[in-house]
């Protein structure tokens, strides 16, 4: 009885998970909201449970977002394949990122983070703007 009362909130998450599409009429508003869940889960982790403060992990989150988006329209990769690759993708860059700022702890690191941030705005913006040019253009 004692693990059923561990395990409630984990089987709550996953029936909600996997009903919120069929009682919601707009699927892509239920996966909006499975999205969005997934990326306040990872704030909760970082600050919540380690007490880390990170400026980073939205950048890992949407370069996978971005990776998994590339595979379903421009090759015809299976939903699993492709959400594989768009987690390997954010915990590459994650990986790259603490690996070239070893020395920075606490404050150094969530500062170089930020600085990630920072540098990947410019990039995206200029990246929408191809994008349009494209949808124009056609």
């Amino acid at each position: 009885m004692k693990r059923l009362k561990s395990h409630a909130q984990l089987t709550l998450a996953v029936a909600v998970a996997a009903g919120l599409p069929l009682v919601i009429q707009s699927g892509s508003l239920a996966t909006e909201v499975l999205i969005y869940a997934l990326a306040v889960l990872g704030c909760n982790l970082l600050l919540g449970f380690t007490g880390l403060l990170s400026f980073g992990q939205g950048i890992f989150f949407g370069l996978g977002s971005y990776t998994a988006g590339l595979l379903l329209t421009r090759w015809p990769l299976p939903m699993p394949l492709a959400l594989l690759a768009a987690v390997a993708m954010g915990a590459l860059a994650a990986t790259a990122v603490v690996a070239s700022r070893t020395d920075a702890i606490g404050v150094g690191l969530a500062i170089a983070r930020a600085s990630l941030v920072l540098a990947a705005v410019p990039l995206a913006i200029a990246r929408r703007r191809r994008v349009r040019e494209e949808r124009a253009a056609r």
